[in-house]
């Protein structure tokens, strides 16, 4: 016991540290482990930083609590194109389907699909796109020999052509005025009349096969798809039926329909 409290006194003189001292090496004299120190008896190796501070190692055979970002970098599918029909083609476009039967300028609708506008041959005729403005025909009396034909072209489903002519009702003639229409194409034929009274005096009744119309001015009439065959025409109130007869030819089903329209009174 002397001995070792000797030991001790001569320690402390020598600043010696637990390592020269019997019984303190690396435990507390019980067995156990000194603070600070790992289960294999020795401190963690640590680092002095460039800032100064001192990081602490992981022992060997350890490793870190940090994760390893793997690479992240994805791939995305692209989105399909949906903006179209069942098909994949968008409505209104060349060669896709028509839209109201409508298509992007400039295009045209034709049988349901857009295409490019075919350049009709010049109508001669033209403009003759209203009732203000048709084509004249001239004088024609109620004589079966009378009459004529003339010849014409729709751009398409937004043209349409006007023709008039005078109806003169002779002393021995009858007036029973006809049209029909040949063309390449489907289209459409009104026919309207006004008396020289007025449209109040003006009476008529459509064939089989035709719908009764009135004009953009008022004119009572017919149409029909390829003809109007003959029919009494009539002015109330007078002795003659003379009248202003108007033709007009339109809603074409296609580009460029050639027509030849032949009239009679």
């Amino acid at each position: 016991m002397r001995r070792s409290c000797m030991l001790a006194l001569l320690c402390l003189s020598l600043a010696c540290d637990d390592a020269d001292v019997p019984g303190s090496s690396g435990t507390d004299g019980l067995g156990g482990s000194s603070t600070g120190a790992t289960s294999s008896g020795r401190a963690p190796p640590t680092t002095t930083t460039a800032s100064g501070t001192t990081a602490t190692s992981a022992p060997p055979g350890t490793t870190s609590s940090g994760t390893t970002s793997a690479d992240s970098s994805s791939t995305t599918d692209p989105v399909a194109d949906t903006s179209g029909d069942s098909t994949g083609c968008p409505p209104g476009t060349q060669d896709c389907p028509c839209v109201d039967d409508g298509c992007d300028v400039p295009l045209v609708c034709a049988e349901g699909v857009c295409a490019e506008a075919v350049a009709c041959e010049q109508d001669l005729l033209e403009p003759n796109d209203n009732e203000e403005s048709p084509t004249l025909l001239g004088e024609v009396d109620d004589d079966d020999d009378d009459g004529g034909s003339i010849f014409g072209t729709l751009d398409g489903p937004d043209d349409i052509d006007w023709y008039r002519y005078s109806g003169n009702d002779t002393l021995l003639g009858n007036v029973d005025p006809a049209r029909f229409v040949k063309a390449n194409g489907h289209l459409r034929l009104c026919k309207f009349a006004e008396c020289e009274g007025g449209v109040g005096v003006t009476e008529f009744d459509c064939p089989a096969e035709t719908e009764a119309a009135t004009s953009p001015a008022g004119r009572p009439g017919c149409c029909a798809p390829t003809g109007i065959p003959l029919g009494d025409a009539n002015c109330t109130g007078g002795i003659d039926d003379d009248m202003q007869v108007f033709i007009r030819l339109d809603q074409a089903e296609q580009a460029c329909v050639d027509y030849e329209l032949l009239y009679h009174y």
